[in-house]
């Protein structure tokens, strides 16, 4: 009797053993299954490869085929293609045009750009198109200013659509022809008096006011959004009826709150009066004929520049911008509109070419801001692999967040050089996907996407993943 309640107990030991080692599974070190456990991230919600950069060596997969969201990680995805479609050296150009010359007093009319898709055609971009009209003899502009953004053909986008955020400038739509993202950047700076912060924004808008001051309140900084009560109902007339916590130090606050007419006259109208130019005019949009001849065309920064922005600080603006660019990279190049399904139907292409599955890494838009976008670990891995053998190699992995230094891994507590990776964070999303160079000076390929409700420790985990990789851990890993 003894001795069958005993069988019967190891039986069920060996099911509740192999029921326990089931849930660390094929694939998943025992260390990473540990730091889920401490962590609180669900194993059914990991998708994890980690692979020797030049491809010879596997060291860790779990749930690798399964399709996930990546989030921003995805831009590692968008950014290689263009780097090796396009070229590092790839600009984009903003075209001018004039109806008539400057006069003998100066005065010039019929003002027209055709947008080229520059993905960073900031203020300061914008400033040097005005100083050229002004070393031209322009002093005062006749006439409406006409906008062909015909570049791009976009559906309607809803700016906010994907969360409700309306002027956030990471939720700003594609333009052939988008300025400074569409945005400005209040600066709050307080006062030595401790009473009071000043209020400053950047770029001026011609004809928009806000307050020169703030109050302060007692409070911390946690909320300083919040304790300011901002009213942005009138896009002339921005108020704030709160106050600033005095807990604070500086801070900046960058809203989207113009369409996209109004925006760019209010911006132009202010840096071509501070040439002492003239225009009384407003923005529309238009078309101009394909076979007319600029005065002259402001190139953008070379990709290698703009992969920079778009990886180092997760710019979703730039990113849509830049994935709309590889439509260029087909047979037609810009004798057609740019489309988000051209552009797919090039990335699917580039994929096939670098032996990855384009049905296991599935971009909606380039910027991981959708949830529509998908892509197993293993198809991600892969693809890093692909970059890793590029010609390219050193401008993507230069554009990628360095750990301890820029970018989002700039404070992530991780050793500092030991990875070059993009991160990515949504709601219910954690991912990283990058490379990982260990004590050996040995350089891996690291994907690791979370995709769950309980992500407390997501964090964590991934930082846990990256540290057993830089520590040389891996590398014994399946080998004898």
């Amino acid at each position: 009797m003894r001795h069958s309640a005993l069988k019967r107990c190891l039986a069920l030991a060996c099911v509740l053993i192999g029921t326990l080692a089931s849930k660390t599974a094929v694939g998943m070190p025992e260390v990473l299954g540990r730091n889920a456990q401490a962590t609180g991230v669900p194993l059914e919600s990991v998708g994890l490869w980690v692979g020797k950069a030049d491809g010879s060596h596997v060291a860790a997969e779990y749930n690798a085929d399964t399709l996930m969201q990546p989030a921003s990680s995805i831009k590692v995805v968008t950014s290689l293609a263009a780097l090796e479609l396009l070229s590092p050296a790839y600009v984009w150009k903003t075209r001018v045009y004039l109806d008539r010359l400057p006069d003998a007093n100066g005065t010039a009319s019929g003002l027209s750009l055709r947008g080229g898709g520059d993905p960073h055609l900031v203020v300061e971009r914008l400033w040097l198109i005005v100083e050229r009209l002004s070393s031209l003899g322009v002093k005062r502009l006749e006439g409406d200013i006409v906008i062909d953004r015909g570049l791009f053909d976009t559906p309607h986008y809803e700016q906010g659509g994907f969360d409700g955020a309306t002027l956030r400038s990471y939720n700003v739509g594609p333009d052939a022809m988008l300025t400074n993202f569409k945005s400005v950047s209040l600066r709050f700076t307080p006062n030595a008096d401790g009473k009071s912060v000043r209020v400053a924004m950047t770029p001026r808008l011609s004809g928009v006011r806000l307050p020169e001051l703030v109050k302060t309140a007692p409070g911390g900084c946690d909320d300083w959004k919040t304790m300011l009560k901002a009213n942005f109902s009138d896009p002339t007339h921005l108020r704030f009826d709160g106050a600033y916590p005095a807990g604070c130090a500086e801070r900046h606050w960058h809203v989207s709150r113009w369409e996209r007419n109004d925006y760019f006259a209010r911006v132009f109208r202010t840096l071509f009066e501070q040439t002492g130019g003239v225009w009384n005019g407003t923005v529309k949009d238009g078309t101009i004929a394909a076979d007319r001849r600029p005065i002259f065309s402001q190139d953008s920064e070379p990709l290698s520049h703009i992969a920079d922005y778009v990886n180092k600080f997760s710019n979703n603006p730039m990113a849509r911008q830049l994935f709309l660019t590889l439509s260029f990279a087909d047979a037609h190049g810009t004798t057609r509109p740019a489309s988000l399904e051209r552009s797919r139907r090039v990335l699917s292409r580039w994929l096939r070419s670098k032996g990855v599955d384009p049905t296991r890494i599935v971009v909606d838009n380039g910027s991981g801001l959708s949830r529509e976008t998908r892509a197993s670990a293993r198809a991600l891995g892969r693809l890093m692999v692909a970059g890793y053998r590029s010609a390219v190699m050193p401008e993507f992995i230069g554009s990628l967040p360095m750990a301890g230094v820029d970018g989002t891994l700039k404070r992530r507590p991780l050793a500092r050089g030991s990875a070059h990776a993009k991160t990515g964070y949504l709601k219910n999303v954690r991912s990283l996907a990058g490379y990982v160079t260990d004590t050996n000076g040995e350089r891996w390929v690291v994907v690791v996407m979370l995709n769950d409700e309980r992500l407390e420790g997501g964090k964590s985990f991934i930082d846990g993943v990256v540290q057993w990789v830089a520590s040389g851990a891996a590398r014994t890993v399946g080998k004898p």
